[in-house]
């Protein structure tokens, strides 16, 4: 029978301090989006603020997981590669948060979302890397 996949052990099953801190990191800042929601909230616009830090967070994720491969050569550190694919999985979840909460800020109107891709060319340039990272995402 086979093991379930557990994302804190490494290729070899062993516990990876590694992997638990990578984690640990992706998950960082939705407990500050918490934290910020019960403190202070988020303004007037709250899903603005949320829509802004799902893709500030995206990008952060998306280029760490870019830099492992040469950080990796220059560190000689083979164990970076292993959390490679947990960045760019991490970038993905945080690009679909990002997507999803655009969706709600407009009202779940699907038309007029789609509408706004068509027309706004950041948009259709985001919409596209998100298509891109979806279908890397899958195949992780």
């Amino acid at each position: 029978m086979r093991k379930p996949y557990q994302i804190w052990r490494d290729r070899r099953g062993r516990l990876s301090l590694l992997r638990i801190v990578t984690l640990i990191v992706l998950l960082i800042p939705v407990a500050i989006a918490v934290r910020a929601y019960a403190t202070t909230g988020f303004g007037a616009r709250p899903l603005n603020d949320l829509i802004h830090r799902a893709g500030y967070w995206c990008l952060i994720f998306l280029v760490a997981s870019l830099a492992v491969t040469p950080l990796r050569s220059v560190a000689r550190h083979g164990a970076l590669i292993d959390v490679r694919r947990m960045l760019g999985v991490g970038a993905f979840a945080y690009a679909a948060a990002h997507l999803a909460l655009y969706v709600a800020d407009q009202g779940y109107d699907l038309r007029k979302v789609a509408s706004e891709i068509a027309l706004r060319l950041y948009l259709t340039i985001g919409f596209g890397a998100w298509l891109g990272m979806a279908a890397l995402a899958a195949t992780s």
